[in-house]
């Protein structure tokens, strides 16, 4: 039997190269993520509720439906 040899990887700091491409796209899409969430917090508090109610109960409003989210998870 022959003995087939690897082809050497590229590493970058001690890492396959395509680690760091997986890294960056990941940290894009959680900031893409992040930054759309707050975005949609600030149109709920300056344009929906603007209207209806005060800004502290939209604040609270929408931080109230991220804790039954959690919340929902948790029991059921």
């Amino acid at each position: 039997m022959t003995e087939m040899e690897q082809a050497p990887q590229k590493e970058l700091f001690g890492h396959p190269v395509g680690l760091f491409y997986l890294f960056f796209a990941e940290l894009w899409e959680r900031f893409s993520f992040y930054g759309m969430r707050a975005l949609l917090t600030l149109y709920m508090v300056d344009v929906i509720f603007e209207a209806l109610v005060d800004r502290d109960f939209a604040v609270l409003w929408f931080f109230g439906v991220r804790v039954y989210r959690h919340w929902r998870s948790d029991f059921g």
